[in-house]
């Protein structure tokens, strides 16, 4: 969950996992699930009877439902301060810009940071690639309608090699015969940087993730009232050198208040959702189709090649 909101996903893990073997070809199935979502989503069936929707009523679905929010049950399966404190082997920590898993991933690289010893900590690497799920185990350069460039496609299999080498078959003897570190792992954080152009994309390297973002940037949201469509926007106004706050902060002070109202029973996005293909982080489908369920805010357009980590 996000922030207490579910996936329809997870009813998807459950059924590849709900047996000795693995669901593999029900789990690929991506019409059968985006047809059963549709269904819950159109029909308005609560959320609780997904399971039955998709024919699986053999799984964990109705113990996790049971626990909507984060409790005891959920906090059971997660390791405390005091077992952080505890943890002595090196970790890998492998994520995507378009990982689903990248909140967890992240959560727990955090958590362990926190509140790891020092020692521990020093060998918890960070890996954050290009990627969506699958491709933090088989990288693809193109995501979404996007092209990533070569420089992306690393050969995990043999990186984790190199590592359970370093890791596992060190004796800690000074005889020479100790294997390297992964020549990749240059620094504790390995963060990916897209440019426009494909080719000038790269990997850069950090000691901690709080060094990475060296200057933070403030938005303003401004507008007359009616920045429900893409065509007819509100503002988000930058407090820069470029442009003085003092400006930024009077335009808005005159800014007027933006409305939405959230209609349950309007399920227009459900066609365009069936219809989603392998364009999804170009596809502006959503944004132009927004009606009135929602606000837009655009800045003005950036003069030059920008690079947002963070």
């Amino acid at each position: 969950m996000f922030k207490n909101i579910w996936g329809s996903y997870d009813i998807r893990w459950l059924t590849f996992t709900s047996g000795v073997t693995g669901n593999s070809n029900l789990f690929g199935a991506e019409e059968y699930w985006n047809a059963k979502f549709a269904e819950r989503f159109v029909r308005h069936i609560p959320y609780k009877r997904l399971d039955s929707i998709v024919g699986n009523t053999t799984s964990a679905w109705q113990t996790w439902m049971k626990h909507p929010t984060p409790d005891a049950y959920w906090d059971a399966m997660s390791p405390t301060p005091e077992q952080y404190k505890r943890i002595t082997v090196p970790i890998l920590t492998i994520t995507g810009h378009y990982d689903g898993d990248q909140i967890g991933a992240m959560e727990y690289y955090k958590l362990h940071q926190q509140h790891g010893s020092p020692e521990a900590t020093a060998n918890h690497f960070l890996i954050i690639g290009p990627w969506d799920h699958a491709g933090t185990r088989s990288p693809n350069k193109s995501v979404g309608g996007l092209d990533f460039g070569d420089a992306c496609l690393l050969d995990l299999n043999n990186l984790h090699k190199q590592w359970y080498d370093w890791t596992m078959k060190n004796d800690g003897k000074n005889d020479g015969k100790n294997m390297p570190k992964p020549e990749f792992l240059k620094k504790r954080v390995a963060y990916y940087v897209v440019s426009a152009e494909p080719k000038r994309s790269t990997w850069k390297y950090a000691d901690n993730l709080e060094s990475i973002a060296t200057q933070k940037r403030t938005l303003l949201l401004a507008s007359g009232g009616f920045a429900n469509y893409v065509f007819s926007s509100g503002s988000l106004l930058q407090t820069d050198t470029k442009q003085p706050a003092v400006s930024a902060k009077a335009q808005r002070e005159k800014a007027q208040s933006d409305t939405f109202t959230y209609n349950p029973l309007d399920v227009s996005s459900a066609e365009r959702e069936l219809k989603a293909g392998d364009n999804n982080l170009t596809d502006q489908s959503d944004a132009l189709n927004l009606g009135e369920n929602g606000v837009v805010y655009h800045s003005e357009p950036f003069t030059e090649e920008t690079e947002v980590t963070g």
